[in-house]
């Protein structure tokens, strides 16, 4: 007597069917998972390049190391070639990476000048207040100035009237002084700066001052 046929088909589609379900849930699972993992990852920074340019003795090193420590230094050693740092900041609610070159202020250095320029996301241009103060600084600021503003492209500019100190008293009233001052209106046109601001390099006040300009500049 022959044995009844047994069909075996809708088992197996069954159980095809319960294993794709389980796979699609387990894979949106991982999705999920991975979701969750990349959501706590933090977001890569933000690039920006800053050159720090001038005339020699107007501040540059000491500017340099207030952007990539925090602080200057009681002695700050003078840049005799182009200087490359590196730091890393928050403007806002973003993490930034900066690049920072400090180019020499000597004359024969401008060709580096403008190749420093015209990588930088913004160039912060310092002149010392000798160059209000004294009319030798004032033709050797506006020289450099000249050189600067007259680059065949534009780059967001701030200056900075490094070594206020010299101006006595030392008051606000005597910055105001100084970035009122024509000579300092006279170089802020040359360079094409659209950002101001005057500084004692070794008081913490001037510090925390001239870093959020540069800060603000950058966003």
């Amino acid at each position: 007597m022959p044995f009844p046929l047994i069909l075996l088909a809708p088992p197996v589609v069954t159980i095809g069917v319960a294993v794709a379900k389980l796979l699609y849930d387990e894979n949106e699972k991982n999705k999920k998972r991975n979701a969750s993992k990349n959501s706590g990852k933090k977001k890569p920074a933000q690039q920006k390049t800053v050159a720090i340019l001038g005339p020699r003795g107007s501040g540059k090193s000491s500017l340099v190391q207030l952007l990539v420590n925090g602080r200057v230094p009681d002695v700050v050693r003078p840049t005799n070639f182009l200087e490359t740092e590196h730091s890393t900041t928050r403007l806002g609610k973003h993490e930034v990476a900066l690049t920072i070159h400090d180019v020499s202020g000597d004359p024969s250095s401008r060709k580096q000048w403008k190749s420093a320029a015209k990588a930088a996301n913004l160039v912060v241009f310092a002149i010392s207040a000798e160059a209000v103060l004294t009319d030798d600084g004032y033709e050797t600021a506006r020289s450099a100035a000249n050189f600067y503003g007259g680059l065949d492209f534009k780059r967001r500019t701030v200056l900075v009237v490094s070594h206020a100190d010299m101006a006595e008293p030392q008051t606000s009233e005597t910055y105001e002084h100084l970035l009122n001052h024509v000579r300092v209106k006279t170089l802020f046109k040359l360079v094409g700066a659209k950002d101001l601001v005057a500084a004692n390099l070794l008081k913490h006040a001037d510090q925390s001052r001239a870093i959020i300009t540069i800060r603000t500049a950058l966003k």
